[in-house]
């Protein structure tokens, strides 16, 4: 995920005020190798594994499936938000509920990979750059549809109602802290048991014969992996959450940005103040 601050302008005063983020989330289908990305900005959601489960959900279901049961998905090694308890069992449920075979989930070494994503993310800012000014959400997504020379990059412009609340589906289905089933028996010494510290590894494989546990891994394709049986006792349907992250359909934005953007407005064409008139009767927090 990256971001990028609007609006952009070449008037030299808006450097030194907090801009408006917006959030581009990138999903890189290597087999037909096509780009989709998801855009928002963070008055309609924020940066967690709702955000991460709830894009990624969407997209396997844009995708044509094409009796598609295997995925392996590669992601940046970035714990909290790639990485992270709720993203884990999201996936470990699209395997106990049947809708994959099998999901396997890689994290590469942080500075000795390039993925994918990585690539498309640097053709749309070299396209950004040659823009001194961008004002608003659907601009940017022109311009990142624009980017793609061969027409293979799609934008989604997020709405509040499409995140999820996965963050309190999964804890009434699945164990957070638990033991790996090669080390939880009472023969095992205590400083020898395998917790699952899910920094820790960089690979986690679900499988739907093994319906409730994960298998992990320290390293890619490693020879040793860990099982983790992280289905709570007695649960054993498995439905994925409907309920919104979002109720009030919007997200508060900090007042001291709030003034900041209220200020950057003053620059912004007046085609585009009805987008900054909207943001600035957001509500506001003081946290």
């Amino acid at each position: 995920m990256q971001n990028v601050q609007l609006p952009k302008t070449s008037v030299g005063d808006v450097f030194y005020y907090q801009q408006l983020t917006i959030s581009v989330f990138c999903i890189h289908n290597i087999k037909e190798k096509t780009a989709r990305m998801y855009i928002y900005h963070e008055g309609q959601a924020k940066k967690t594994g709702n955000e991460i489960c709830s894009l990624l959900l969407d997209y396997l279901k844009y995708v044509p499936r094409n009796n598609i049961n295997e995925i392996h998905l590669y992601s940046d090694n970035c714990y909290g938000q790639n990485k992270n308890h709720t993203l884990v069992r999201m996936l470990l449920a699209l395997t106990d509920s049947g809708q994959f075979s099998k999901i396997v989930h890689y994290f590469p070494i942080r500075g000795h990979s390039f993925l994918p994503c990585d690539r498309d993310f640097a053709i749309v800012k070299r396209k950004l750059k040659k823009h001194d000014r961008i004002s608003t959400v659907h601009q940017l997504t022109e311009l990142i549809v624009m980017s793609s020379k061969s027409n293979k990059s799609t934008v989604k412009e997020v709405k509040t109602e499409d995140i999820i609340n996965f963050k309190e589906w999964w804890p009434k289905l699945y164990k957070k802290k638990v033991i790996s089933e090669e080390t939880s028996s009472n023969i095992t010494p205590r400083k020898f048991k395998v917790h699952f510290n899910i920094s820790t590894y960089s690979q986690f494989s679900y499988d739907t014969q093994r319906k409730g546990r994960v298998e992990a891994s320290q390293f890619i394709d490693g020879a040793f992996q860990h099982t983790f049986k992280l289905q709570q006792s007695g649960k054993t349907a498995v439905a994925l959450p409907s309920q919104q992250a979002y109720p009030l359909g919007k997200v508060p934005i900090k007042m001291t940005k709030m003034e900041h953007i209220r200020k950057c407005a003053a620059f912004v064409e007046d085609q585009y103040q009805e987008f900054y008139t909207s943001i600035l009767s957001w509500p506001t927090t003081s946290n």
